[in-house]
């Protein structure tokens, strides 16, 4: 069943009311009438509906019931990936979502390519890439990806994080050997030339783990998919 994000505002007692580019995505899905579907407020909300009518501008849902979603990880999982190449930042955002992460924080590190900081522009889209995503995977929220940060601001903003990671192909310790009794976990993830040794130094004084990932080097958006797929397997299964 497919499935959109809704603010609030376009919910009336027991109808929705679909208007602009949410309605383009109704027309793109093809829907019609008496199809079903799935609304998120974004909010752990999920309106499961009747496509009731299409007219030329909007469209109208009848609401056949309301219950809370449960595709949420029971963790909170931040990832603090390195701004890279576009398409594989994309990348990273599209399947992080899906995978089940809550907020990405793209960090400057020592080897970045400092071109790829972004301007509002590229927010947007990055935010629309989340969206899409959330929908495409049945999540309740809309995952947040926030300001890109220098890596200490990063390190800092971890404080508030209860267990952190920091993958590291010199580190001797694997993410099995931890436990996952926290609330929320931090993921940090480098550039394609990786972390500095200054850099791995700084998340150590902060007590940021740093752990292994195998024994091959692996791109920056394997690694991020690969160590969020270990925890959700380690967390959920």
């Amino acid at each position: 069943m497919h499935k959109i994000f809704l603010n609030t505002n376009c919910i009336f007692n027991d109808t929705i009311e679909i208007l602009g580019d949410e309605f383009k995505h109704i027309k793109a899905l093809r829907l019609r009438a008496n199809d079903e579907i799935i609304v998120c407020d974004g909010q752990m909300n999920d309106y499961f509906c009747l496509v009731k009518n299409i007219y030329k501008d909007k469209a109208m849902l009848s609401i056949k019931k309301i219950s809370k979603s449960n595709t949420e990880l029971t963790k909170n999982i931040f990832l603090f990936q390195a701004l890279t190449k576009a398409d594989k930042f994309e990348f990273v955002i599209q399947k992080s979502v899906e995978l089940g992460v809550n907020k990405i924080i793209p960090i400057i590190c020592d080897y970045c390519d400092v071109k790829n900081n972004p301007g509002e522009n590229k927010l947007t889209r990055w935010h629309k890439i989340s969206k899409s995503a959330a929908e495409q995977s049945g999540r309740g929220i809309i995952p947040k990806i926030l300001e890109p940060m220098d890596f200490k601001s990063a390190v800092s903003f971890s404080n508030n994080i209860d267990l952190n990671f920091i993958a590291h192909e010199k580190s001797n310790c694997s993410i099995k050997n931890y436990s996952f009794n926290s609330d929320s976990i931090g993921i940090f993830v480098g550039p394609e030339g990786g972390f500095s040794e200054s850099e791995i130094e700084f998340a150590a004084s902060s007590n940021i783990k740093a752990v292994s990932l195998g024994k091959r080097i692996l791109r920056t958006e394997t690694a991020a998919l690969f160590i969020l797929s270990s925890i959700v397997f380690e967390t959920q299964l």
